[in-house]
């Protein structure tokens, strides 16, 4: 089947768009019609912005394109919720529920390089009176696997890690699940501005490296638009006691890369993320972190980071 084409400029269609901005980096959501309803989760309110995108994506509702998803095409499989297939170069992900059948609930197709998309649904834009639906076409977790797929193109990377703004000063806590990243969060909290406690994207500027935050929140619901200079990646451990130990090179390379949201279906785009981080830890001091879980932690890493 061959898709139909995306307008080139949809934002100054007579289209209802919906815009947000993530780590400088700006998506639009358009519906077919200009009384077409897209919604978001509250997370993203402070994130919604104008302007001209980076990645442009048409919002689609009735029958979903046949001929694309082809187990030969198959390039990826995650185990849970989604799988990816390259179709005609372009990025196709299919996402399943076993509560829903085998068919798909959700498409999205996108160029090889994210700048323009198709999402696929099943709701219909409007009810049998003509009246628009509210949808919200941009479930997790197709938002960070654009963002993924997007930073292999506009550098950077997506952190496992909470991330502060304290004063100026950016602290990244990365840890897999159960590190204690909404434990910093929580004594950080009153004392630091909160980016984010699960999710956060790294990407260069013109002196260095910002720590930007994201929607895509853990347990704690507090969520920034900001960014800030990256002062200091710490890698968290439990302990009985605060105490650092400093990582340099290789180690610090490989536990960043750890916590990291890697695009593994993408053998072009590995190897600029590899060189991404390679440089990243030759610039940022890395840190392993063995924490306490109490308030006195918030001080200690103050203190560390004085020492820079």
């Amino acid at each position: 089947m061959t898709l139909p084409p995306i307008p080139s400029s949809a934002v100054e269609s007579d289209q209802a768009c919906l815009s947000v901005r993530i780590a400088d980096l700006g998506i639009t959501l358009c519906g077919e019609g200009s009384d077409t309803l897209l919604e978001t989760e509250p997370a993203y309110d402070q994130f919604v912005v104008s302007g001209m995108p980076d990645l442009t994506i048409q919002v689609r509702s009735g029958p979903f394109p046949t001929g694309i998803l082809r187990e030969d095409e198959k390039i990826f499989e995650s185990g849970s919720l989604w799988s990816l297939y390259e179709h005609e170069g372009r990025h196709a992900f299919a996402f399943r529920s076993p509560l829903l059948g085998p068919e798909p609930y959700r498409m999205a197709i996108f160029d090889a390089r994210y700048r323009q998309g198709e999402v696929f649904v099943r709701t219909p834009l409007s009810d049998a009176a003509g009246t628009a639906v509210r949808i919200v076409p941009w479930e997790r977790p197709l938002p960070e696997l654009a963002m993924v797929s997007m930073l292999t193109t506009r550098p950077g990377l997506m952190v496992h890690a909470c991330a502060v703004n304290d004063q100026g000063k950016g602290y990244l806590f990365a840890g897999n699940s159960g590190a204690g990243k909404t434990t910093i969060c929580r004594l950080f909290d009153t004392r630091a501005r909160i980016l984010n406690d699960d999710r956060v994207v790294i990407r260069p500027d013109r002196t260095g490296y910002r720590v930007h935050g994201t929607p895509w929140h853990g347990d704690s619901p507090l969520v920034s638009c900001e960014s800030v200079p990256v002062r200091a990646i710490f890698f968290l451990e439990k302990a009985a006691t605060h105490s650092t130990r400093a990582l340099s090179g290789i180690s610090a390379c490989c536990s960043l890369l750890a916590r990291c949201f890697l695009p593994l279906w993408d053998g072009a785009g590995i190897p600029l993320v590899l060189d991404f981080a390679g440089r990243l830890v030759q610039s940022v001091p890395c840190f392993a972190l063995s924490f306490a879980p109490d308030e006195s932690v918030v001080e200690f890493v103050r203190s560390v980071g004085r020492q820079l």
